[in-house]
């Protein structure tokens, strides 16, 4: 991407980044002020993107120099003072080179001198000496009214402002002495610094400017830079023009320069850099992790990467794992055991370790409001044992498909077993208890409420996680897409601020189009504990450059 724009704002009301690029590569640095009080409009922006809701800026300056214009004369005219040549300059400018016509011829034991002038009505009145060629012998000050050098008929001294000049031959032994003689002296031509007058720089808002800064009178080239930083009052600006921004383009603020004199300035590294931001409207998003992955969707701009986020992440661990011993199936089922008022499932679940068992997980699909009565039974080899317990009972709704998780009334030691039986019969409705292709004899059915338990006619194994009680873990992962995750140190209950995963950066770019520029993303997420797990203050960072 582009970032810093600096262009012609006067030439361009939404520019494309080609016609930019080219102007960019002119000389926009340079303002010239061409009239006494022009006005010349420059703009900064940054590109534009879509779907955001605010942005801030970082940074929003420049420096400006002065660059001193040298410029051609208009015509000089013989004054009325005697016998000195007048150059009038009209507004103040800074006189800097003189060249003398070819019969100029300074005579001996003669100075040039220039002063100063004031206009009074068709004649002028001249000032003290400016410089004198050849100065006056100041003895231990040095050379005095010094500072002309001459390069054949052109004198050249440290430019001096002013509006009128008087240019003559004089003699005298001291300055205050010297009498102008009538010689032949011409002026041929005549270089100036143009410099701004009473420069100040504001910020275009609306009908109204905004102040940022002034500098009265004459600025002088070869004085510092001059910094310049507007960022709050742009930030103000471009918050404002980022709610009415609807298409593609730059986001910008516009600077007017004012020079009260003809002149130009000469700006540097101009600067705007600003962070959008992103918050997105759908959350506190909300996921139960229990041993399987689970889907939430995050809002966020589309077709773009975040380079930072921030989310505050509250985890409540509800005291049970997944037990080793439990698969965590991500495809799809591949079959199913109805079950119904007059036909039961068992299923045989491995278990691995000593703490006892908090809750049965099975997949299920609820074709009708339903409700079933979960039994455990002892594993005795390989079969299905005694009763471990009474059943529990839970309403379902319809229609339904997912993890059903019973939790038991209280936790239930296993004493060292390897495995459990769970049994399911329906009191009411129909349930579809997922299967996956299975071996030996995973599960067993019944279809009469009085008769025994059998073999299914294909071998398959009920879909089915165990968790087993479990105080606060040393820490609690969350898996997030196949290689990052968040770890959350050991509480029952945790709240912290982080960034989203750099998995969940790169996903996000994946997201396509929507209303207001926005887009929503399939966020996976896995974790062996029972954890509830809200996200909210959600912020995404957009850097444009």
């Amino acid at each position: 991407m582009i970032g810093t724009l600096f262009y012609d704002a006067s030439r361009f009301a939404a520019p494309r980044i080609a016609d930019i690029a080219a102007e960019m590569a002119s000389s926009l640095s340079s303002i010239s002020f061409a009239a006494p009080g022009d006005v010349v409009e420059r703009a900064l922006g940054v590109p534009f993107l879509a779907g955001m809701d605010d942005i801030a800026v970082r940074a929003a300056e420049l420096e400006l120099t002065v660059d001193p214009t040298m410029i051609e004369p208009k015509k000089s005219e013989m004054s009325a003072l005697g016998f000195g040549v007048v150059i009038d300059l009209t507004n103040e400018s800074r006189l800097k080179e003189i060249e003398l016509t070819a019969e100029s011829i300074l005579p001996l034991d003669h100075h040039l001198v220039i002063r100063s002038a004031v206009k009074n009505g068709s004649s002028y009145t001249a000032g003290p000496p400016i410089y004198v060629h050849p100065p006056f012998d100041g003895g231990m000050f040095g050379p005095l009214l010094g500072g002309i050098s001459m390069d054949g008929q052109t004198a050249k001294f440290p430019a001096v402002s002013g509006i009128a000049f008087v240019v003559e031959f004089a003699t005298g032994s001291t300055p205050t002495a010297l009498v102008a003689q009538k010689v032949p002296l011409g002026v041929a031509s005549f270089s100036l610094e143009r410099v701004p007058r009473d420069l100040t720089v504001t910020l275009a808002a609306g009908g109204a400017d905004l102040p940022v800064w002034s500098h009265p009178g004459v600025l002088l080239p070869g004085s510092q830079a001059q910094s310049i930083s507007f960022r709050p009052m742009a930030e103000r600006l471009l918050a404002q023009r980022l709610g009415a921004a609807t298409g593609a383009g730059t986001l910008a603020v516009t600077l007017r320069f004012r020079s009260a004199s003809v002149g130009r300035i000469n700006i540097t590294s101009p600067r705007l850099e600003v962070t959008y931001h992103a918050t997105p409207a759908n959350q506190p998003l909300q996921a139960s992790l229990r041993g399987s992955w689970e889907t939430i969707e995050l809002e966020a701009p589309a077709s773009l990467r975040p380079d930072a986020s921030s989310v505050r992440v509250t985890a409540n661990y509800l005291g049970r794992m997944l037990n080793a011993a439990s698969a965590t199936p991500d495809a799809a089922p591949t079959s199913g055991l109805r079950i119904d008022v007059a036909r039961s499932v068992a299923a045989r679940a491995p278990y691995a370790g000593s703490n006892p068992l908090a809750s049965v997980r099975m997949f299920a699909a609820v074709m009708q409001p339903s409700e079933i009565a979960v039994e455990l039974r002892a594993n005795a080899a390989g079969g299905m044992g005694v009763s471990l317990g009474p059943q529990t009972v839970r309403q379902l709704d319809a229609p339904f498909l997912g993890w059903i998780e019973i939790e038991l009334p209280a936790a239930l030691p296993l004493a060292g077993a390897d495995a459990v039986w769970i049994a399911v019969r329906a009191t009411k409705g129909e349930v579809v208890w997922c299967c996956d292709a299975g071996d030996a004899v995973p599960a067993l059915v019944r279809s009469d409420p009085q008769g025994g338990w059998s073999a299914p006619p294909a071998a398959l194994a009920p879909r089915i996680m165990l968790f087993e009680a479990a105080a606060d873990p040393p820490q609690i992962e969350v898996r997030v897409g196949p290689n990052d995750s968040w770890i959350l140190p050991r509480s029952s209950k945790y709240t912290t601020t982080t960034s989203l995963p750099p998995f969940v950066h790169k996903l996000l770019l994946a997201g396509r189009g929507g209303k207001g520029g926005r887009a929503r993303s399939a966020v996976r997420l896995f974790s062996t504990a029972a954890v509830d797990l809200k996200l909210d203050a959600i912020d995404l960072s957009y850097d444009p450059s």
